[in-house]
């Protein structure tokens, strides 16, 4: 048997093999050591001079060069400016009268004195001058030579080339001593007499035997491409929403799409002229040359009916219309918008990329911009026929499904429904109030058509205000713009001690040629004469004697209020209804109790389904009728509000959180006196000099049941 190996002694005799000699005897090939020393040699002057010269001494001789030229350009702008200025003081030199004035001699030695150093410039002038046109023919004889044609010159070099012959035209021109600051703008319109006659004397060109009018085909092809561009910005917003209107002036009229592409092409069209004129142009692209109103006119108002006034929100807090999230009415199918070139939008696809970037911020809701836009693209004709449009619409909801609405609900209200103590609580009031406008409550279609309807007239109403006050920022710019042509100057600072009229009176004097009206008085036709003192009078007028929009659209609405249903029956008291639910207000009161009423978890709320247009029209109704004094006083939600500031309970009644009511009534209080105060500020209901006298009257005080026995 094998003897039994252990593992120590296997690795011991592993080691032992390290000690074995080799069986042959191979030399040992491995070198001694020793030390390497390097030195580097930064010595350019190889003896391979061409290898250097095609490698690296080429382009530092080219950096070189460019160097010593660019220098030579800065030293020749400093002799331009030295130029400059020697002309304006070699004018300035006093001259000897006669030769036997006796100061002469003083007068020659100061001129020597003070010109000797831009003397002494203009001889450094004359080296360099030489200097430079040396250096130039050798740079392009060097250029130019037969070795050089297959090398390779950067444009830099050549663009270095050109400026020196730049500056050779700039030194030539300004070193004619003849020439004077004064002679400057004389060489300017010669030089462009001189182009425009280049364009205007030789404007025909023979081809083929035939003469052709160049500047009338290059007129007709850019008119063309104006008109082309226009039309494709007009087709683009028809096929497009209300909020594209900040894009339109820009590529075709005149922020904020449709402006920026009006302003565009209007500016194009300035840089052209003379072309057509661009009013012209524009009109007939609208199709306003016979009608009364154009497409951008007719298209704004499809899309405020049947996109606008439906489907918007507006939100009082970002002063803004949001696309409603539950919609009502139908999707409205639009056309699809036209294909087109980038240089018939902005001129090159960057800069459509760069617009569209920037006006898509503006795609997600209608605002205080678009509105502008809208105003300066439809003018005061174009605003007119879309108010008087819009007011069809309000009244055809007012007198129609609106009036209808509220005779049902009117039906359904309680006949009397009074105020309950403050000893019943919160809760308890809660609780009344929702047991007695169950009815109301409960009505199907209150939530849907009829908030719908309110909606639209709401939102109408938030539009014309819009358009109010951006046409009163146009105005008080125009006003602006025009004061100083109308003799309306600012008040002047006045120190102590000075008279303001005095300083008045000078600033008069001082800007009376700019006062156009005595101008045209004194040089213009009666027409012209007729024509500006009209037109000072409305610029002036205008603002001043108040014209409002607003308010003329109020007045009309206030005429469609005119069914005994909207105010009800005299009261039997003389005086008020109080109990009594005949009136518009308390069937308001009673819509407002049952929209501050909480919604589920995953239910809508009336802010996101119908906006502020909702408050608005019916704000509009009770302050147009004037029954804003008894609502806030007999309204239902309020009454519930100041009972429950009192007692500050929560409880849940009928499935109703107390504590979420009352915050939402609070919230639309707030609410309501901001529309309230709004519409009387242009009604003028709470100046106290235009409430008429006949609605004041005296009563006796009442007398107590014991003594009127007696």
């Amino acid at each position: 048997m094998a003897s039994t190996v252990t593992l120590e002694d296997a690795l011991s005799n592993v080691d032992l093999l390290e000690e074995l000699p080799l069986p042959d005897q191979q030399p040992c090939i491995e070198p001694l050591p020793s030390s390497l020393m390097y030195q580097p040699n930064f010595n350019t002057n190889f003896e391979d001079r061409n290898a250097f010269v095609t490698g690296i001494a080429r382009y530092i001789e080219q950096a070189t060069v460019h160097s010593n030229m660019n220098e030579m350009l800065e030293e020749g702008q400093e002799y331009a400016v030295m130029l400059y200025t020697w002309r304006s003081c070699s004018r300035a030199i006093p001259q000897v009268k006669c030769n036997e004035q006796p100061n002469r001699v003083e007068i020659y030695e100061k001129t020597v004195e003070v010109l000797e150093p831009e003397v002494t410039k203009l001889m450094n002038f004359m080296y360099f001058q030489r200097l430079a046109i040396d250096r130039f023919c050798g740079e392009v004889r060097r250029l130019c030579h037969v070795e050089r044609r297959k090398d390779f010159v950067s444009e830099a070099y050549l663009l270095t080339l050109g400026k020196f012959i730049n500056m050779f035209a700039v030194l030539d021109e300004l070193k004619n001593m003849k020439c004077s600051v004064k002679n400057d703008h004389s060489a300017y319109k010669r030089y462009r007499h001189r182009k425009v006659q280049n364009g205007t004397l030789f404007p025909f060109c023979s081809l083929l035997g035939r003469s052709i009018d160049l500047n009338r085909l290059i007129t007709q092809r850019v008119s063309a491409a104006l008109y082309k561009s226009l039309e494709l910005a007009i087709n683009r917003f028809e096929s497009e929403d209300l909020t594209s209107i900040v894009v339109r002036p820009a590529l075709s009229v005149s922020d904020w799409t449709s402006s920026v592409r009006l302003d565009i092409i209007h500016m194009t069209h300035k840089l052209s002229s003379p072309l057509p004129l661009m009013d012209a142009m524009f009109r007939e692209a609208n199709h306003n040359v016979s009608a009364p109103y154009g497409r951008i006119t007719l298209h704004v108002f499809w899309e405020l009916n049947y996109d606008f006034l439906p489907n918007y929100c507006y939100n009082g807090s970002t002063n803004r219309f949001v696309r409603t999230v539950l919609p009502f009415s139908q999707e409205f199918q639009r056309d699809k918008p036209p294909n087109a070139q980038p240089q018939y939008l902005y001129g090159s696809k960057a800069l459509n990329l760069a617009y569209s970037s920037i006006f898509g911020f503006y795609r997600h809701f209608v605002g205080p911009p678009h509105i502008k836009a809208m105003c300066r693209l439809l003018g005061y004709q174009g605003i007119a026929v879309v108010m008087e449009e819009l007011l069809k619409v309000v009244k055809s909801l007012l007198q129609g499904t609106i009036m209808q609405y509220v005779k049902t609900l009117m039906e359904v209200m309680p006949k009397i429904c009074r105020l309950p103590r403050h000893e019943y609580g919160s809760p308890g009031i809660l609780e009344f109030f929702h047991h007695q406008l169950k009815d109301i409550v409960e009505y199907a279609e209150l939530k849907t058509v009829c908030f719908q309807n309110l909606r639209e007239v709401g939102n109408a109403l938030l539009f014309c205000l819009l358009s109010e006050q951006s046409l009163s920022q146009e105005e008080v710019c125009d006003l602006l713009h025009a004061a100083p042509f109308q003799n309306i100057l600012p008040r002047v600072h006045v120190k102590e001690g000075e008279r303001l009229d005095a300083k008045m009176k000078r600033l008069e004097a001082k800007y009376t040629a700019l006062h156009l009206v005595p101008l045209i008085e004194r040089l213009g036709t009666p027409q012209q004469i007729a024509i500006a003192r009209e037109g000072d009078l409305l610029t002036k007028e205008r603002l001043c004697c108040g014209l409002s929009m607003f308010e003329v659209i109020l007045t009309r609405v206030r005429g469609f209020l005119d069914d005994p249903i909207w105010r009800g029956p005299l009261p039997s008291n003389g005086v008020m209804h109080v109990d009594e639910c005949v009136e518009f207000h308390r069937l308001w009161s009673a819509m407002q109790f049952v929209y501050c009423i909480p919604v589920g978890a995953h239910e809508f709320t009336v802010e996101q389904c119908f906006g502020d247009g909702l408050h608005w029209a019916g704000c509009m109704i009770i302050s147009l009728l004037g029954q804003q004094r008894r609502f806030d006083i007999l309204d239902f939600s309020y009454h519930l509000l100041k009972v429950q500031k009192h007692d500050g309970k929560d409880e849940i009644i009928k499935s109703v959180p107390l504590k979420k009511m009352v915050d939402r009534i609070r919230k639309f209080q707030v609410l309501n006196d901001e529309i309230f105060a709004i519409l009387n500020k242009y009604l003028k209901s709470g100046d106290g000099e235009n409430m008429p006298v006949e609605h004041v009257r005296c009563f006796q005080p009442p007398i107590h049941q014991s003594l009127a026995s007696n």
